[in-house]
């Protein structure tokens, strides 16, 4: 989703993670809009695990010139680590292997939601490395 900053980007991406997050019974939210008459919305709501990240704040360690991507790793898997201590050890230290790991006993698909992901576009505009 592609808006002007400081529109509703953000509580969007919210209103998304509340809508998959299973982690919460966000019902009340919902049940007196349109999307409550869809067929797929008993399919979808608050089953999904979610993992939002918000770019703008890893910029602040862009300037502590730290590596963004890598941080970003770690943060989402100190997360499902958090989430999965059944699953994942101090020894997974790999996001996809990860995931992975985590989907298939669970056979659960993650959302991940990304908030400010144009933040490394206007912060950093002269830096392809970090953009790509």
């Amino acid at each position: 989703m592609s808006h002007p900053r400081r529109f509703v980007k953000s509580m969007a991406a919210n209103m998304i993670a509340a809508y998959y997050d299973e982690s919460c019974d966000s019902r009340p939210l919902f049940e007196d809009l349109k999307i409550a008459n869809e067929p797929s919305f008993e399919e979808h709501l608050n089953k999904y695990p979610i993992v939002k990240i918000d770019v703008s704040g890893f910029m602040t360690m862009k300037r502590k010139k730290v590596n963004i991507a890598n941080n970003l790793e770690l943060y989402i898997l100190k997360d499902l680590k958090e989430s999965y201590p059944e699953i994942l050890t101090e020894e997974d230290t790999i996001l996809a292997l990860s995931l992975l790991k985590v989907f298939k006993p669970t056979n659960k698909q993650f959302v991940f939601i990304i908030d400010e992901w144009d933040a490394i576009f206007r912060e950093l505009p002269n830096s392809d490395t970090e953009q790509k």
